[in-house]
């Protein structure tokens, strides 16, 4: 081998082992799920279901807070003290010389030791009971909120199951469509090259097969935007790749009737609960204001001292009940007269707050009948688009069939089937979104129910 042969190959080998390395992206973890598994993983991790879980708990302690409030409170201290008090100067008038004389006294030195108990207790408070009560209505709505989380939760994750299978068969078809552009480009090419073909329909078809490549890109985008929404639904990380196994779901009429689904929703809807409880806690709370400025309050005490000065001895435990000892006990009445106006506005201020819930539970009522009515609405327009499409599909089918023959045999022309076929690729995209549009709103209905669809015998 040649010098320059030799000098070319070390130069080669320095510049591939010298090229920067292209840092390779993680690849996404693929987890094969079916609809109840997600529904599964999502009631366990998802966050909003994680906060109101402890919303929910927080309002369980308020409620031993406030009972704890009618509980006896108990303190015991103990005080030790010493004083020093510097010497006085004075004045006497001495015999002996006639004369008047200073003189300057000593310290004088003090203190004491005590040691004492209290005992309080609450016997009776009018506006703490109703604050007692309001706190347990308020509890359980926020119960009611934690079971509306959940259902909202299931919601989520089935509109983005289905979403993404929505998604993943559209990209099947942009699939298949640049398989049939594809085709026909290359059988311009062939027939413009024996001359049974102008240049501008080859023109066409490159044109038509670039626009549907773009599209796939975005079919593609579309899949990979729906497998991180639903993997975040879920509580995973973006990152994780969501393989749906799952994939056909009939389309059925919904088991229930529009009177069916609105009687159990007003009856059971969490979230319709959680406003009915909040209406009577906040029915209790104007209890409690009112209480508080026409009801008395009454409490009892008892206590116990004991006190030792400087200079007494102590010779044992008996001496706290033999001697320095003090008792005490009393029950305390307390009743506002006039506290400046403020008691009264808060009451008007807490009876406003009663009639907002109010409007709140009617407005709420409202809402669930107007969503299960416009479900229903929606499903009916879907199952007649469904059916209106299917047969579209056919038609189309049919169509391209039809106009890809009259094109071989020359009666037709390119723009005709090209027409045909985008047709025919539109009619089926638009089967695959009403078909799951069907199952996410059969899925939203199932949430302005409050429940699922079918009752199930306890």
């Amino acid at each position: 081998m040649s010098h320059v042969l030799k000098t070319a190959l070390l130069f080669a080998i320095a510049a591939v082992l010298s090229a920067p390395v292209a840092a390779e992206e993680p690849a996404a973890r693929d987890m094969h799920l079916s609809l109840s598994d997600c529904i599964d993983i999502a009631l366990g991790n998802n966050t909003a279901i994680t906060q109101s879980r402890f919303s929910r708990e927080i309002a369980v302690a308020q409620i031993d807070g406030r009972r704890n409030a009618f509980l006896p409170s108990l303190s015991s201290n103990y005080r030790i003290s010493r004083s020093v008090t510097g010497p006085r100067e004075g004045a006497i008038f001495d015999q002996t010389t006639q004369t008047i004389v200073t003189t300057l006294g000593e310290d004088r030195v003090g203190g004491s030791q005590s040691v004492g108990s209290s005992l309080n207790i609450t016997i009776f408070n009018a506006a703490q009971l109703a604050n007692l009560a309001a706190s347990k209505k308020s509890a359980r709505a926020a119960e009611m909120d934690f079971k509306e989380s959940r259902q909202q939760t299931v919601f989520l994750v089935k509109q983005r199951y289905f979403t993404l299978l929505q998604r993943m068969e559209q990209l099947d078809l942009a699939k298949e469509q640049i398989s049939v552009s594809e085709e026909s480009l290359r059988r311009e090419k062939t027939m413009y090259e024996i001359g049974s073909t102008t240049i501008a329909e080859v023109l066409s078809a490159e044109s038509q097969l670039a626009s549907n490549r773009v599209a796939l890109i975005a079919r593609e985008n579309d899949v990979a935007i729906a497998r991180s929404q639903l993997a975040f639904s879920l509580g995973l990380s973006p990152d994780v790749s969501i393989v749906p196994t799952e994939k056909t779901f009939p389309v059925a009429p919904p088991p229930i009737t529009y009177r069916e689904s609105l009687e159990r929703a007003m009856e059971g809807h969490p979230e319709i609960l959680a406003q009915r409880h909040r209406m009577l806690a906040s029915k209790d709370q104007l209890r409690a204001t009112k209480y508080s400025v026409r009801f008395p309050s009454i409490a009892g005490s008892a206590g116990y001292g004991w006190q030792l000065n400087r200079g007494e001895g102590f010779t044992g435990v008996e001496d706290l009940f033999v001697k320095n000892y003090s008792y005490n006990a009393g029950i305390s009445i307390s009743m506002p007269i006039f506290n400046g106006l403020t008691a009264e506005n808060n009451i008007k201020v807490q009876k406003l707050e009663y009639l907002r819930s109010r409007e709140q539970l009617d407005q709420a009522k409202r809402q669930q009948a107007m969503d299960i009515r416009l479900s229903f609405l929606n499903l009916e327009r879907l199952r007649r688009s469904i059916a209106a499409n299917e047969a579209a599909v056919k038609a189309a089918e049919e169509n391209f069939r039809l106009q890809d023959q009259r094109y071989n045999l020359g009666g037709g022309t390119f723009l005709e089937r090209q027409q045909a076929q985008l047709q025919l690729f539109e009619a089926r995209n638009q089967l695959v979104q009403d078909r799951f549009q069907y199952q996410i709103e059969l899925a939203q209905l199932e949430q302005h129910v409050g429940g699922t669809l079918v009752q199930t015998d306890e």
